[in-house]
């Protein structure tokens, strides 16, 4: 057995702290400032070995300590204690968050085909806008996204939508900052569009990217009455935001929000013609929105 194989998660996380030269204090606020707050007192206490993450936010947290530590993905959520790790619900894929219906999603395998590797980067910060028209279908969406590298050289992140009832040409980037549009796939028979968004450059490991884009081209077959934000993994916030045309508004509107630890429902009314959620420190889950239309 090697020395690697018998360091704890205690002995790991104080000597990366240690390498760091961060202070306990800077640590806490850092992680609080992506989404995953822990008091300098627990950070401590794992640190000492006096007690192990426990729980889903405390893994999310370790997750974010590799990040700003600097060390390989897995190096120290592989060496929390056994008994501390979450259960299988934790390892959801992203195509199993997104699945609807009696089609499975495909978005993960048409990501590896344009040659995407997720463990490159992880999302920390996304926001969704949705214009619905007239006509009751989507007119475009918005979407404005930070990433951060979890490896050196991250170069591409992905684009992706699902559909419940997909048209028969495919979806269009109609504008882009801080990426250029790659290679695009659109699988009409599983109803996904995936897009490769292709960085400025090389990032290192800890380093952050902004990207915007819109959507067009997203008009389904039938009238839209639900849109879902998919988020795969914690993220600081996330926020889903709808505008309806003055002449078509929605009625018996609900607002959904969906992690590991159960769904939760309520009811809301569009004012001026637009409903938004805001959610800080949220996932991995969906946040959602649906409706009736008035006959």
């Amino acid at each position: 057995m090697t020395m690697s194989d018998e360091l704890t998660f205690a002995i790991m996380l104080d000597r990366a702290i240690a390498q760091s030269e961060i202070s306990l204090h800077r640590l806490s606020r850092l992680l609080a400032a992506r989404g995953d707050p822990v008091s300098v007192a627990t950070l401590s206490h794992w640190r000492r070995g006096r007690r192990a993450p426990h729980g889903d936010s405390s893994y999310d947290a370790v997750v974010r300590l590799e990040e700003v530590l600097g060390l390989q993905a897995g190096e120290l959520v592989s060496r929390i204690p056994a008994r501390s790790t979450p259960g299988p619900d934790r390892r959801r894929s992203f195509d199993e968050l997104q699945a609807r219906g009696d089609v499975p999603s495909n978005v993960e395998e048409l990501s590896a085909r344009l040659g995407h590797r997720a463990k490159d980067t992880a999302l920390i910060l996304t926001h969704h806008r949705y214009d619905i028209g007239a006509d009751r279908r989507i007119e475009r969406a918005r979407f404005h996204n930070v990433w951060v590298a979890r490896t050196d050289g991250a170069r591409s992140v992905m684009a992706s939508w699902r559909f419940d009832s997909p048209p028969d040409e495919e979806p269009r980037i109609a504008s882009v900052d801080g990426a250029t549009v790659g290679r695009t796939i659109f699988d009409r028979a599983h109803r996904t569009f995936v897009a490769e968004l292709l960085l400025p450059r090389a990032l290192e490991r800890g380093e952050t990217s902004i990207n915007e884009y819109i959507l067009e081209g997203l008009g389904e077959q039938d009238e839209v009455t639900c849109l879902y934000s998919v988020v795969e993994r914690r993220v600081a916030a996330a926020s889903i935001w709808l505008r309806f045309s003055p002449t078509a508004l929605p009625d018996a509107s609900r607002m959904i929000l969906e992690s590991l630890h159960g769904r939760q429902e309520e009811a809301v009314h569009c004012v001026d013609g637009e409903l938004h959620r805001v959610v800080r420190g949220f996932g991995p889950g969906i946040i959602g929105v649906d409706w009736a239309w008035p006959d």
